[in-house]
């Protein structure tokens, strides 16, 4: 998962349709592609994510360690990697999070991709996805939620602020990676819809 500097990430609103791919065989069909499957096969094991972007001609422009659930890079940074690539790994198996879908949209990525020990995930299309402001809506990532996030959301709720439920697995049990991500963008905009 990637955070930014400020630590907080904005939803995302669905412009167009963003794509997203399990990938079975890897896709080695341009430099870029080529040197990521390269980065992934070191990395997909390690404890820890780790984050690299890889220019249109295959060669790394930043790589980065980071903490078992997310790896940071400064705002400067990532104004320096329009049309990238962005690899990394996620150690708890999980694939691509909205912050992943956020990274990319932000700064202009070519793709985000995701490996995990099992599984290669990537997301490109990118540029049909656009950062709505989270004034109006509340987003609860369930599988972390405190005590202290439970309070806020009550509070949200009883101010008439919709609130949304953002999972870091499948929901509905058996739905697809662009089932589950869509149902909760839709969501989300619902929520920004009613709102406003």
């Amino acid at each position: 998962m990637f955070k930014g500097s400020s630590g907080l990430t904005p939803p995302i609103q669905m412009h167009q349709w963003a794509e997203c791919s399990v990938m079975q065989i890897p896709d080695v069909s341009t430099p870029a592609r080529y040197a990521a499957v390269g980065v992934e096969n070191l990395i997909r094991h390690n404890p820890v994510e780790t984050g690299v972007f890889i220019g249109p001609d295959g060669a790394t422009h930043l790589k980065r360690k980071g903490w078992n659930n997310r790896v940071s890079f400064t705002r400067q940074e990532l104004k320096c990697v329009k049309g990238a690539t962005f690899t990394h790994n996620h150690p708890n198996g999980y694939g691509p999070s909205l912050d992943d879908v956020h990274l990319g949209a932000a700064y202009g990525l070519k793709e985000v991709r995701v490996v995990t020990a099992n599984f290669r995930h990537g997301l490109s299309m990118l540029n049909a996805v656009y950062i709505v402001s989270l004034s109006r809506a509340f987003a609860v990532e369930t599988s972390a939620a405190l005590i202290a996030v439970q309070d806020v959301v009550r509070r949200a709720r009883a101010r008439g602020i919709p609130v949304v439920q953002i999972t870091e697995t499948l929901v509905p049990p058996g739905a697809t990676f662009q089932e589950w991500q869509t149902a909760q963008l839709q969501a989300l905009l619902q929520a920004l819809t009613q709102s406003a």
